[in-house]
């Protein structure tokens, strides 16, 4: 009771029931549309928190799992196309206008935070354009391996996770950077292309 009363202090009390109406709006909302995208075939748990202005889109049914607890945020896009299959675990915070785009498989573990305009993907474009530009539609004009986020990982704003890379558990990543090249369980890495820094310790 000690912590609601210093909130409502700090806050001011007009700020804080403003808060929880919005709370509480936010998650009555969720619940209906949770309940709409389960009837469509997607595996979303009923304790996810969503954000307005989010786009969910699956080719296939049941190609997009999120866990419990688990939190995504306003403008997010979660788009698993073709035979794409996208599993978000639980209690992962997916940040304010991140893309997270599938044509095979993308995993995201327990426990992980996504910083705000963040794109992961598990996918490139073929090329030479000029050879499968008439295939831009189709799974034909794209190739693509597992990318997997591990448990637990930190990822900074507005970093690009590409395809076939992996993240190891308690992993930092730092903001802006890019990861062309997995990186190991419990390193920070930083930069463009993304390079290990440091070991954390335990």
């Amino acid at each position: 009771m000690n912590v609601i009363f210093e909130k409502i202090r700090k806050a001011g009390f007009i700020e804080f029931i403003y808060l929880t109406l919005s709370l509480t709006t936010q998650r009555t909302f969720s619940v209906f549309r949770i309940f709409f995208l389960r009837l469509r075939g997607y595996k979303v748990d009923y304790s996810v928190l969503l954000g307005k202005n989010i786009i969910i889109f699956q080719t296939n049914k049941h190609s997009v799992e999120i866990g419990k607890e688990s939190f995504i945020g306003d403008g997010c896009r979660i788009k698993a196309g073709f035979e794409g299959k996208i599993i978000i675990g639980n209690n992962v915070y997916l940040h304010d206008y991140s893309l997270v785009f599938a044509h095979k498989t993308l995993k995201i573990g327990d426990g992980s935070i996504i910083s705000p305009h963040c794109f992961i993907a598990d996918f490139n474009h073929k090329s030479p354009i000029s050879k499968y530009k008439n295939f831009i539609n189709s799974a034909e004009g794209y190739s693509g391996k597992t990318t997997t986020i591990g448990k637990d990982v930190w990822i900074g704003a507005h970093v690009n996770i590409l395809s076939g890379v992996t993240i190891g558990n308690d992993a930092i990543i730092g903001a802006g950077a890019v990861v062309t090249k997995s990186i190991p369980d419990n390193c920070i890495a930083v930069g463009n292309p993304a390079k290990v820094i440091k070991k954390i310790k335990g």
